[in-house]
């Protein structure tokens, strides 16, 4: 039963909530303003908000944990619009996210708690679907933890080189992916299970192409920051996978320079052991206004190509990095989109 729900069920104002969500006095201030006329819908997000109530995973009951670090940019975090059939669908128990603000393990719900959360309009994005995924193969009581680390508008390129760690000192995303990483690996073990670092996918590069980056910079920079958290990263190593991603097919037509990144991407298995990418081949962005993004819809998509990248890594049946298909991007014909108003 989610906070809410046994909001619902168990507390009135000025009661303390009774639940597993904590014991919390509300305080009298907050008490007056919780008075009728609120609509309920409010009187609950201040009550909830007022007691410090989320939404915590279920009492662990599986034989381990897998963790999975989400880095990149506004891709990966997501900024997916449009029609979602997965909205309404309850949390999975089995699915859960880290909570690097809060300090804790919560159920993973759409936004993830990336980097940029609060800061940039984060929305729908690849995290869910490949969590969904990546649980359906079957893992007999296996959980999943998705380390969400992504912000958008960053890059190597960029003025704060936010993802380069080749320089004096390693930048501050990267450094903080790690952190939550790690982090999310101790809370898991604290639950009474064994925690298995299982991946790292990664989606970035719109920034450096918009930056003209050559591409020769970019993929050193992209193998010397997988490098760097392979290393880093506690249960992770040289043969950890790390998926990349590509771009809206309609943006790349576009942008030449960006292409150049693609190309980088696409080859990638060939410089770097144990990488795959995943084509956006057919899948859309959020508008003619937006193409930038994916809407939430190829999001979903992209999310259930990552899952089967690296369940095809694992399993070693990958083609080569140079097969088209393997990590193609060209546009397909056009579907209905959502338009951004």
């Amino acid at each position: 039963m989610s906070c809410a729900q046994r909001w619902k069920r168990h507390c009135a104002p000025g009661a303390r909530l009774a639940s597993s969500c904590g014991r919390q006095p509300i305080p009298p201030a907050m008490r007056q303003r919780l008075r009728p006329p609120l609509p309920h819908a409010l009187l609950l997000a201040l009550v909830m908000l007022a007691t410090g109530c989320t939404e915590s995973p279920p009492r662990y009951a599986g034989t381990g944990y897998d963790v999975v670090l989400l880095a990149g940019q506004s891709n990966m975090s997501g900024r997916g619009l449009g029609t979602d059939p997965m909205a309404d669908t309850p949390a999975d128990p089995r699915l859960l996210a880290w909570d690097a603000r809060a300090n804790t393990l919560r159920l993973a719900r759409d936004p993830l708690p990336h980097q940029d959360r609060g800061e940039r309009p984060v929305r729908i994005g690849p995290g869910i679907s490949f969590g969904q995924a990546y649980l359906a193969r079957g893992s007999a009581g296996r959980q999943l933890v998705l380390v969400a680390a992504a912000y958008g508008g960053t890059g190597f390129s960029d003025n704060a080189g936010s993802w380069r760690v080749t320089g004096a000192a390693v930048s501050p995303l990267a450094a903080e992916a790690v952190a939550r990483a790690n982090a999310a690996m101790r809370a898991a073990r604290a639950r009474g299970a064994p925690a298995r670092f299982a991946a790292i996918l990664w989606h970035q590069g719109e920034t450096d192409g918009g930056n003209r980056m050559a591409p020769e910079a970019y993929a050193a920079e992209l193998v010397a920051l997988a490098t760097y958290l392979r290393s880093h990263i506690d249960g992770a190593g040289p043969s950890t996978p790390f998926i990349v991603g590509q771009y809206v097919p309609a943006h790349l037509a576009a942008d030449r320079f960006l292409q150049r990144i693609a190309d980088v991407n696409r080859e990638l298995p060939a410089t770097l052991a144990h990488s795959a990418c995943v084509g956006s081949h057919g899948l859309s962005g959020n508008s003619t206004r937006d193409a930038v993004h994916f809407d939430a819809a190829s999001q979903r998509d992209m999310g259930r190509r990552y899952a089967a990248a690296l369940d095809a890594l694992e399993s070693q049946s990958l083609a080569r990095a140079s097969e088209p298909t393997r990590c193609d991007w060209h546009m397909a014909p056009a579907r209905p989109t959502d338009e951004v108003r």
